[in-house]
């Protein structure tokens, strides 16, 4: 019998180390756990504890295949590859888990799990999909809930509240309901349901809210007041958002505030406000769509070198490439317009195409045409303001008696020329 004593200490110490493992892996897991399911976060201590669990879960893979944890030790390291962000790795262990552990205890809890996943990648309907499979009394609440957010991935806001409204009124975990009313209240904005939306947002404030929550609901109770027309009430609630310095959202709200301003008729407030956007998000979205705006709001002041140096930036960006397409096209304009600083009927005419063409701006081309039409005696001139006057008063500017008065001119004075045919097929599509 002593020859097998070593034997036996060495199962019983493999044992130990095997179990000691187990436990290591599950005790860092719920930790990190009990905090995520909070706050909604993983701050680095719950980073460093899931990191902990996929070492841990990794050597019970790795050298213990057979034992009775391994689905336990996937399961855990789905999540917290889940919970850091890999979403990869995350499906891979979900994927090993229902595929050699079907019976596993862990499977209605992972396919939940497996199913946020996939709301998070951007796949609502095969969320959806698992979701069905999913389905128990205990996981009823959470798959409504993740039902709810696929939906409204999708913008499908109406189905999104008929999953809601029950949940609202269940007695749940404050977690969970704060997590259902921002969402109500999402998807009541969407739908122009605003006076619910507002209802939804003042019940979430009830709630010690999580910062991230607090701002998102801050921000969105702003957006509802913006959409009504409540330009006030959204200023106050914009203005009344506090981020840490260097935070990116403050960007965003900034720029609604600085549009805000505009809509009341703050132009100067509103260039300063965006101007502070532009110096805290260049090359980023906000920052691009504050050059831009700039831009606008100079040229309305005919302050042409400043809206050029604005509509510059804003082209340079690659942020958004449709507003830098926009942009490069004014500010190309604009340069061309700068070099023709002579003043003869020839300039005056290309001015009047690029206003009209590439800055549409009917106006301002309108006033050039007529000061050509008024003062050239050149027929190749007079043909091409009077038809460029046809043009402007058959669309941009909406004016039958005035395009039917110069159509008659160009008639009498060009009767054979190819711009009185096309002048009179305007008048014809009116």
């Amino acid at each position: 019998m002593k020859r097998f004593f070593p034997l036996i200490i060495f199962l019983i110490g493999t044992g130990c180390v095997y179990f000691n493992t187990y436990y290591n892996a599950r005790k860092y897991f719920y930790e990190a756990e009990r905090t995520y399911k909070k706050t909604q976060r993983v701050t680095p201590k719950e980073r460093k504890a899931y990191e902990k669990v996929i070492e841990k879960c990794s050597k019970i893979l790795e050298f213990y295949p057979d034992s009775r944890y391994v689905d336990d030790a996937l399961y855990l390291m789905a999540i917290s590859y889940l919970r850091l962000g890999d979403r990869r790795k995350a499906k891979r262990k979900f994927e090993e888990l229902f595929t050699f552990y079907p019976k596993s205890e862990y499977i209605s809890r992972a396919k939940i799990e497996y199913a946020r996943l996939l709301i998070e990648s951007g796949n609502p309907e095969e969320a959806r999909n698992m979701l069905k499979k999913a389905y128990s009394k205990t996981s009823a609440e959470e798959a409504a809930l993740l039902l709810a957010r696929s939906l409204a991935l999708e913008n499908k806001c109406d189905r999104a509240l008929e999953e809601l409204r029950p949940l609202i009124k269940k007695r749940i975990t404050e977690t969970r309901k704060i997590e259902i009313l921002y969402l109500a209240a999402k998807c009541s904005y969407r739908t122009g349901d605003f006076q619910s939306a507002i209802s939804y947002l003042d019940r979430l404030q009830k709630f010690v809210l999580p910062d991230s929550v607090k701002v998102n609901s801050l921000e969105l109770l702003g957006d509802v007041y913006l959409e009504m027309d409540s330009l006030d009430r959204a200023l106050e609630v914009y203005r009344s958002i506090d981020l840490p310095p260097g935070d990116k959202r403050r960007s965003r709200i900034n720029y609604r505030i600085a549009r805000i301003l505009l809509k009341k008729g703050e132009v100067q407030e509103a260039i300063k406000e965006l101007k502070t956007v532009y110096n805290g998000d260049r090359g980023g979205k906000y920052g691009q769509l504050a050059a831009f705006t700039l831009g606008v709001e100079y040229e309305k002041m005919d302050s042409i070198k400043k809206a050029i140096k604005w509509y510059k930036n804003a082209s340079s960006s690659r942020a958004d490439p449709e507003i830098s397409i926009r942009a490069r096209k004014k500010f190309r304009a604009y340069e061309s317009i700068q070099k023709y600083s002579e003043d003869s009927t020839d300039v005056r005419l290309k001015l009047a195409e690029i206003y009209l063409l590439e800055l549409n701006n009917p106006s301002k081309a309108l006033e050039l045409y007529r000061s050509v039409v008024d003062s050239s005696r050149n027929d190749d001139q007079l043909k091409r303001a009077l038809y460029g006057l046809v043009y402007i008063y058959s669309g941009p500017v909406e004016n039958p008696d005035s395009a039917r008065k110069y159509y008659e001119i160009l008639k009498e004075r060009f009767g054979k020329s190819l711009f009185v045919k096309r002048a009179e097929s305007l008048l014809k599509s009116d």
